[in-house]
């Protein structure tokens, strides 16, 4: 006979909320949220304290930790445990959306050859296209393999 599937914590670092879970196997056992703030210190001890306390009888068999933005993991450094600056110049704010694109100016496809649309995250627009939509696009093999697999399905 076997014991009990071992006790799991799991925190999540959101930009609007973090969130804890406690888990036996596959199963959650409780869960709480927190409010991301301003005082990263404060909503850490409370994520903290609220581990601590729900389980002071039986230590977690692992810790799972996803961050929002990257994390300062060298134990070292003087910012150890925090976020770095995040690795995209979208999420810095200076991209921030102003105002709306008229309508006429949206990017736009008529009656394509194809019979078909399909965007997977891949540009939308030309390079020179000039409203900024994003600065994260994908290399295209998504749509050029939907669009195959319509052919081939005859979805179509």
């Amino acid at each position: 006979m076997t014991g009990p599937a071992p006790l799991l914590a799991g925190v999540e670092l959101g930009g609007t909320k973090c969130i804890a879970a406690v888990a036996r196997g596959n199963d959650i056992v409780e869960r709480a949220q927190w409010p991301t703030g301003d005082d990263a210190p404060a909503t850490l001890g409370a994520i903290a304290d609220w581990l601590r306390a729900a389980y002071a009888n039986e230590p977690f068999a692992a810790l799972g930790i996803a961050s929002f933005g990257p994390l300062w993991l060298d134990p070292a450094s003087p910012h150890y445990g925090q976020l770095v600056n995040t690795p995209k110049p979208g999420w810095s704010g200076e991209y921030e959306w102003e105002g709306w694109i008229p309508y006429e100016e949206l990017p736009q496809l008529d009656d394509p050859e194809t019979g078909f649309v399909i965007t997977a995250n891949n540009r939308v627009a030309p390079a020179d296209y000039p409203h900024h939509i994003t600065s994260d696009y994908l290399d295209g093999k998504f749509t050029n393999a939907n669009s195959q697999l319509n052919k081939i399905y005859g979805y179509l």
